[in-house]
């Protein structure tokens, strides 16, 4: 996670303390104007001269975090606890320092023990939104969601609005995902994350959609940002792999195609995009192109099931019997399901019909129990071929 300290959060913690002195003013001159080593030279003789001085501790934090030096950032955070272990501002240096670190169970743990003295709100914001990032790098998405709808409450950041998206996506809330990637392309709509994000979360709310008629429409939503992202940077295999899937969903089935190949051609051991290709040339009923790239797909990943599954389909639809069960219980071998035994049970069905057509073919009438037979058969090869093409 990119660790960025805002604007809006820099002046937040300069204004709420009540310890600004005009002795100090060069220091905190040179503080905004981004003089962070000349800051660090004035607060530094101030607290040498009154080393109680708590907020001459936290400034020096300050600049030491802003020129990227941690350990004495750290330190200096914690001698200003140290000496007022009231000031909520002071227990947010020392997390801002936790989360840059990537030490985000430390930083939850300092913001949850310091809470209580988060009163203003400004200070509540702090809260929220730091405690939200270091839940969201525990991958504590769930709480993360929480504290950051409460930072959105105060004020909806960019910063805010991203993680928030990021982390209602890893909660698989994808209402709530695309929502918040709105809002935020409105303050930014050239941010990369958060037109990469919206579309990954359109084309996921897109899959999950009961209502055909309301499927199209996220895929192409999620195409226009897909190739914003794409444009951006042409040559990333995820941006390619991105707009493929949008286009595949929405039905634009040669732009999928070309698209597929060149992630591919871009990551030539992208094995999930193998699958993806060979899905639409599925839909082209190019059965013959699609079980050579699910070959590839097999190759690269011998333990992918749906590579498996998707080329046991296919062998059935050519009605290659045999081999989809062989497929078919290979994946069950590797990955057993209800709907796996169901594709195999369905195999042996049409196996059993077709061996049994063979072997009445030269039969001139059925007797009764031939036929009471035969027609159960043919409502067990009905009942599959419409559970297949609702699973489509």
């Amino acid at each position: 996670m990119m660790y960025r300290v805002t604007v809006f959060m820099i002046a937040v913690l300069l204004l709420s303390s009540s310890f600004i002195l005009a002795d100090y003013k060069l220091g905190l001159q040179y503080f905004k104007q981004g003089k962070y080593i000349e800051s660090a030279s004035e607060f530094q003789a101030e607290v040498d001269r009154a080393p109680h001085y708590d907020y001459g501790f936290y400034m020096l934090g300050m600049c030491y975090m802003m020129l990227g030096k941690n350990e004495p950032a750290l330190s200096n955070f914690r001698k200003a606890v140290d000496l007022a272990p009231n000031k909520f501002d002071y227990h947010v240096g020392i997390a801002q320092m936790y989360v840059k670190q990537q030490k985000f169970y430390n930083a939850a743990e300092v913001l949850n023990a310091s809470s209580a003295l988060a009163n203003s709100t400004a200070e509540k914001f702090q809260l929220y939104y730091l405690r939200g990032l270091a839940y969201a790098g525990q991958r504590r998405h769930a709480e993360a969601v929480i504290d950051l709808k409460n930072a959105r409450q105060i004020k909806a950041s960019q910063s805010v609005l991203e993680q928030l998206g990021k982390s209602c996506h890893q909660e698989g809330d994808f209402t709530c995902a695309i929502d918040a990637f709105r809002e935020s392309l409105k303050l930014d709509a050239n941010s990369y994350d958060a037109n990469f994000y919206l579309s990954k979360a359109l084309i996921e709310k897109a899959k999950t959609e009961s209502d055909k008629s309301k499927k199209k429409p996220l895929y192409i939503e999620a195409m226009k940002y897909a190739e914003k992202v794409a444009r951006s940077r042409p040559n990333d295999f995820e941006n390619i792999n991105l707009l493929a899937s949008a286009h595949f969903g929405a039905g634009n089935l040669d732009t999928a195609v070309e698209k597929f190949k060149e992630v591919i051609r871009l990551k030539p051991n992208y094995c999930w995009a193998m699958v993806n290709l060979a899905k639409v040339l599925r839909f082209q009923q190019k059965f013959q192109e699609a079980e050579s790239w699910l070959e590839n797909a097999i190759q690269c990943d011998p333990q992918s099931s749906v590579a498996y599954e998707t080329l046991g389909y296919i062998l059935l639809k050519q009605e290659r019997l045999e081999q989809a069960l062989e497929i078919y219980q290979k994946i069950y071998s590797i990955s057993p399901n209800s709907s796996i035994a169901e594709s195999i049970d369905r195999v042996k069905t049409n196996i059993e019909i077709r061996d049994y057509n063979k072997k009445i073919a030269d039969l001139e009438k059925l007797n009764e129990e031939e036929q009471k037979r035969y027609d159960e058969l043919k409502k067990k090869e009905e009942y599959w071929r419409k559970k297949q093409e609702e699973g489509i």
